[in-house]
């Protein structure tokens, strides 16, 4: 037997917008952590505090946007 191609072709189709989802907001995590630690280096400490709050509520804000999408996709299907 041989590796059924046109099964993971279809598993692939079937699960890239997940991955493409998935990586861009891989992407955009890495690059809100690295603004942010380039906004740190150059002010003082409570404005350091204040970007640390405001990068965490970034994230959750995407984290719960990648919710919500994961429950419409399942909701759409």
């Amino acid at each position: 037997m041989g590796i059924p191609y046109l099964a993971l072709v279809v598993l692939l189709f079937q699960y890239l917008p997940w991955l493409v989802l998935v990586t861009v907001l891989l992407f955009l995590g890495a690059y809100i952590r690295d603004t942010v630690k380039i906004q740190l280096s150059q002010h003082t400490e409570e404005d350091r505090a204040n970007y640390k709050d405001a990068s965490r509520k970034q994230l959750l804000g995407l984290f719960v946007l990648m919710v919500i999408m994961f429950i419409l996709v399942i909701y759409l299907r």
